[in-house]
């Protein structure tokens, strides 16, 4: 009764038998066949024939549901199996963004790949926007990613949260005013930002969106003075003096002119985001995906300080 489903999808979708055979490469009068034949095993009609384009019936949309899980289920038996089949066939597909992969790449990947020596791992570096669509279209299995703006489409599993921080030019008369340290940042009243120049990300970024957000909650309209992409070269702009910008906390890891800059937490609550592993929501995750999930898990659920801030600076 599950033979051959690309036939029926090929119906489905096309609403027409000659349209769907035309597509499948097969002819009219066999498409028609295997469609009289599965109506008398299953019993049902799963089309009504009198009406054109063809409408699909209750016992058809029943059926349907079934061919797409049981597509899925075939999916997933092979990514479950090909793990067994040596280094050729074992496959992971990872989508990470950008600022994320700066931490998890080089704390989670080495513990996977140990216990998983035959797996190749395709490791995918895009922004969120574009990592998410990616998990709609099934081109990867799952995502590490920061995200504020939920998908309906996509399963988010919240990791940890990230502070979003304020840099300010530590020879700026607000920084004087404001004594602080990186170990333990001190609170910055937003309302001193109102007539600031703001170096932020691009308009389509996540972190810019987040940033206007917490901006609107005030109602103070923001003087983006230079927007970018990267989020490292609005810190060295900020350490020039050009500007107050808002940085993830991992970000402050990684900055070599520290002696340029002070660092504030914002907002009430402090301003965070959320760092999601996420997949898509009618895509069964394999038993490799879901034991890198927990992988992940076990190694932030063990470490007191995740992002590293507190430690010696590189």
């Amino acid at each position: 009764m599950l033979k051959n489903t690309e036939y029926y999808k090929a119906i489905v979708e096309t609403k027409n038998i000659s349209k769907a055979a035309e597509m499948l490469y097969i002819s009219q009068p066999a498409l028609s066949i295997y469609l009289s034949n599965l109506e008398k095993a299953l019993g049902a009609k799963l089309f009504d024939r009198s009406k054109t384009p063809l409408e699909i019936t209750y016992a058809g949309m029943i059926y349907y549901d079934y061919v797409i899980r049981y597509e899925n289920l075939a999916t997933q038996l092979k990514r479950d199996f090909e793990v067994f089949a040596g280094e050729a066939n074992g496959r992971l597909r990872i989508g990470i963004s950008h600022w994320i992969s700066l931490y998890f790449a080089s704390r989670v990947l080495p513990v996977f790949a140990k216990k998983y020596p035959y797996v190749e791992i395709e490791l995918i570096q895009h922004g969120v926007h574009q990592l998410e669509q990616e998990l709609r279209s099934k081109k990867l299995d799952i995502c590490i990613m920061h995200t504020s703006f939920p998908d309906p489409g996509i399963v988010y599993d919240t990791l940890t949260n990230e502070r979003i921080l304020l840099f300010c030019p530590a020879d700026s008369q607000l920084a004087k005013d404001h004594p602080t340290s990186f170990a333990r940042p001190s609170h910055m009243d937003i309302h001193l930002l109102a007539d600031k120049p703001i170096l932020c990300n691009e308009p389509e970024q996540v972190l810019h969106r987040t940033v206007c957000n917490m901006f609107s909650k005030y109602s103070i309209e923001p003087y983006f003075r230079i927007t970018a992409t990267s989020t490292f070269t609005l810190v060295e702009l900020t350490a020039a003096g050009m500007g107050y910008s808002f940085v993830p906390e991992l970000g402050e890891y990684f900055q070599r002119d520290l002696d340029r800059l002070a660092v504030y937490t914002v907002d009430d609550p402090i301003l965070s985001w959320p760092v999601h592993i996420a997949h898509c929501r009618n895509v069964e995750l394999s038993a490799l995906a879901q034991d890198f999930i927990s992988i992940t898990k076990t190694i932030l659920r063990h470490e007191k300080d995740p992002f590293g801030l507190y430690g010696q600076k590189p």
